[in-house]
């Protein structure tokens, strides 16, 4: 496995299910999951009664973001209606966030530099 990169439902699952039936270093060996890893989704399965992780959890992950929802679909519809919309957001938005800021959240949205 990856460092890093949580793992996904399906597996969280699948892990759950070996570790019903075999023992913790064997459902390791076989997936190639840590063994530390299979031990803390076990005891959040125990706790919670759930292996899967809530997006709460996984939203709260990194930096605060500075633009709201609300900010970034007017600037989602700033887009539709004119390319250069930097100078725009300072004034509307009164939020002084920097150009690749807006471009992240495009991203994030499916926007390309094609489509801009």
């Amino acid at each position: 496995m990856t460092r890093g990169h949580p793992l996904s439902d399906d597996l969280h699952l699948t892990l759950i299910h070996m570790g019903t039936q075999l023992p913790l270093k064997d459902v390791s060996k076989y997936s190639g999951v840590p063994l530390r890893t299979l031990q803390r989704l076990y005891e959040e399965y125990r706790q919670t009664g759930s292996g899967l992780h809530s997006k709460s959890n996984l939203e709260t992950r990194g930096a605060k973001r500075m633009l709201s929802y609300d900010d970034v679909e007017f600037i989602v519809g700033q887009v539709k209606h004119q390319c250069d919309i930097y100078d725009l957001v300072r004034e509307r938005l009164r939020v002084d966030v920097d150009e690749s800021t807006i471009w992240r959240y495009l991203q994030r949205r499916g926007y390309t530099m094609k489509k801009v």
